[in-house]
């Protein structure tokens, strides 16, 4: 699994940066066979204001069942990270259990047609 991770209007910090690797990765291992890139942009939404609210967005490629794209706003971006691994988790479980349903129907109907 490829994740890469940037920062806009944030100090980039290595603390920063691995947070939210070990967050994401520990949140995909389960599918670390299905998810292929992972693209993670954490970034103040103000700027130089500094306001009040810090956005995680986090794209996953999943082989054979497209991508999923999971946004979390939060005053604390670390809060931001660890509640969007959580919602990421959901997300793909759910986005590869469609695509297995899919994939099986689409199988039996081959078999029937044959």
């Amino acid at each position: 699994m490829q994740m890469h991770v940037r920062t806009l209007n944030l100090d980039a910090s290595s603390a920063l940066d691995e947070h939210a690797r070990d967050r994401l990765e520990a949140a995909l291992s389960h599918f670390v066979g299905r998810v292929g890139a992972v693209d993670v942009r954490l970034e103040d939404l103000h700027g130089h204001r500094h306001g009040q609210e810090m956005r995680c967005s986090v794209r996953v490629h999943l082989d054979g069942a497209g991508a999923v794209m999971i946004e979390q706003v939060d005053p604390d971006i670390y809060h931001a990270i660890d509640t969007a691994a959580h919602r990421l988790k959901r997300v793909v479980r759910r986005k590869i259990g469609r695509s297995r349903c899919f994939t099986h129907e689409r199988h039996a109907d081959q078999r029937r047609a044959a």
